[in-house]
Parts: C-alpha cells; sequence; structure tokens
C-alpha cells in the first residue's frame, strides 16, 4: 500500500464514517467530491480507486475507524459506486477538455 492510497480512500471514506450503509450514500459522497476536488483530482481518485479494486492490495474499510463496521464488500462496493458516478459526471468535451457537470 502506498501512503498516497491510504489519503485517497480516507477522503473518499470520511462523509460515510457514521454510514449504516455506505452503498447509499454513494451519490452524496459524489457530490461533495464534485464541490471540492479539480478535475484533476477526481481523475485521480478514479484512477486510484479503481486500480484498487481491480488489483487489491490491502482492506480498505480499514483506513478510518467506521462506526457501523461494514465488511469489506460493502465498502469496495461504496468505493465502486462512487467511482462509476464520478466517471458520469466527467464527460470530454468537443474541444477534449473534461468539464464536472451535476
Amino acid at each position: 500500500m502506498h501512503l498516497g492510497d491510504f489519503k485517497t480512500f480516507s477522503t473518499v471514506m470520511f462523509p460515510i464514517i457514521y454510514s449504516l450503509r455506505p452503498r447509499k450514500d454513494a451519490k452524496r459522497v459524489t457530490r461533495f467530491l464534485l464541490m471540492q476536488k479539480s478535475i484533476d483530482e477526481l481523475l485521480e481518485l478514479i484512477e486510484r480507486i479503481e486500480f484498487e479494486l481491480a488489483h487489491p492490495s490491502m482492506e480498505v474499510r480499514h483506513c478510518l475507524p467506521l462506526a457501523c463496521d461494514p465488511s469489506e464488500e460493502e465498502v469496495r462496493e461504496f468505493l465502486r459506486l462512487v467511482s462509476l458516478h464520478l466517471r458520469s459526471h466527467l464527460k470530454p468535451t468537443e474541444t477534449g477538455v473534461l468539464c464536472a457537470g451535476l
């Protein structure tokens, strides 16, 4: 695990620290990230999430002390949904520049 990965997952998971059902919060967290991060930061976030999901290197549920203690599968599904929602809001324009839309 790389320290940047820990920071990445902590950033995404902080809004669900007290959530009983992280998957249901994926859209809310996505909106939060779209308002707080630059397009470059979002693209890096998506890349790190997707890489970890494709090549598991750690138990991501332990990046933060989540109150409801969700399963690893629940947290990975939450991350997958956040990544999916972020991708759906980052669309290439005719000029090749990405723009974030809500």
